[in-house]
């Protein structure tokens, strides 16, 4: 196919699709944008809750469609990193942390000329999506 006859193929097969993605993009950011609004309002009624049940002698209140119920609940918090890192490595217990990469410091290393050992950099495609 030559340039010539490349752009009107382009326009009539590859357009569309471009377009299809912008508005489906912006169609889940303004439902993510509702999620994170409706996250932010169930977080604040539980913390409300959590201080109000107590106050009234309750663990536990019901309404029309729901029940609440204040339990405890044991949860990690890392109070010694280096502590924590020494026993990870000497008991071989890798399975405490997740698998997973902060992408910007590893950027930040990398364009301070910096090797992170055991990382290797990957080439992916993406695309770059922009309004017209």
């Amino acid at each position: 196919m030559t340039k010539k006859t490349a752009a009107p193929a382009l326009q009539r097969r590859i357009a569309p699709l471009v377009d299809a993605l912008y508005k489906t993009r912006g169609k889940r950011y303004a439902l993510q944008r509702a999620a994170d609004a409706l996250e932010a309002r169930e977080k604040a009624i539980r913390l409300e809750l959590i201080a109000a049940l107590p106050k009234f002698g309750a663990t536990g209140a019901a309404g029309k469609v729901a029940r609440a119920q204040l339990e405890g609940k044991t949860v990690a918090r890392v109070d010694d990193w280096a502590k924590l890192r020494r026993y990870i490595v000497k008991a071989d217990a890798w399975d405490l942390l997740q698998r997973r990469l902060a992408d910007a410091a590893v950027q930040a290393r990398w364009e301070a000329k910096k090797a992170v050992p055991g990382v290797s950099a990957e080439r992916v495609t993406v695309v770059s999506l922009h309004k017209v």
